[in-house]
């Protein structure tokens, strides 16, 4: 996405106001990610959701990811409760919720999936509320219905890619690994990129596999 596209991009997503659009892009011009989330589209419209929610723009780029995911669950579970709805599971179940299905998917080499496979993914971690969860999110922004109607899939594969960060850094006990327990370094990349920036301390069999996968992407990460 090109300069131009990217103001009138800015412009519409903020209502035209041409003062909030300077700011934005003054802030984000600071940051090293500029080029990489004026590129793109879901990058870009994730860090105007975060600025308009906290007023700044955090530096890295799991750090935005992360902003953008826990104002997003705040402000579904708040939609619900204006609704009416009863709350059966909070911010962190819902995190820990989705992290879980992201994994599970990229260890069974999926981008979409069908829902029942959600609820079967899901049943160890929300037992029969599972069904009621995997309804809910798929009218949000993070997880969408393919057109055929019988799969669902996240509405970006980095959102996907960044949940398995979280759940990787939330359970340090899994490995890199797929069901065929062979490395595939394209479907684990990213999801290295963006736990070596959540880990406060990377336990030393994810550094091991990492370094397996993608040797300069941990060279990169130890020297940032």
């Amino acid at each position: 996405m090109g300069k131009p596209r990217q103001q009138q991009f800015l412009q519409n997503y903020m209502g035209g106001d041409l003062g909030a659009v300077r700011a934005f892009w003054s802030e984000l011009s600071s940051k090293t990610t500029v080029q990489l989330i004026a590129r793109s589209p879901i990058l870009l419209r994730m860090a105007i959701w975060v600025w308009n929610d906290v007023g700044n723009l955090p530096g890295g780029l799991a750090e935005l990811y992360s902003a953008f995911f826990d104002a997003w669950i705040r402000r579904e579970l708040e939609k619900d409760l204006t609704a009416g709805s009863i709350r059966v599971w909070n911010e962190d179940q819902t995190r820990e919720a989705l992290a879980l299905l992201a994994y599970s998917m990229r260890y069974d080499g999926l981008v979409a999936c069908s829902e029942s496979y959600a609820v079967n993914k899901l049943q160890s971690y929300l037992g029969d509320r599972s069904s009621d969860f995997i309804a809910r999110v798929v009218q949000g922004l993070l997880i969408e219905k393919a057109r055929n109607g019988r799969t669902i899939q996240f509405q970006h594969e980095s959102i996907q890619e960044f949940l398995v960060a979280v759940f990787l850094t939330s359970h340090s006990e899994h490995e890199l690994i797929q069901s065929n327990h062979k490395l595939d370094h394209r479907r684990w990349s990213m999801p290295i990129v963006f736990a070596f920036e959540l880990f406060e301390q990377p336990p030393e069999h994810f550094v091991q596999t990492a370094w397996r996968l993608a040797p300069l992407l941990v060279c990169a990460a130890f020297r940032d």
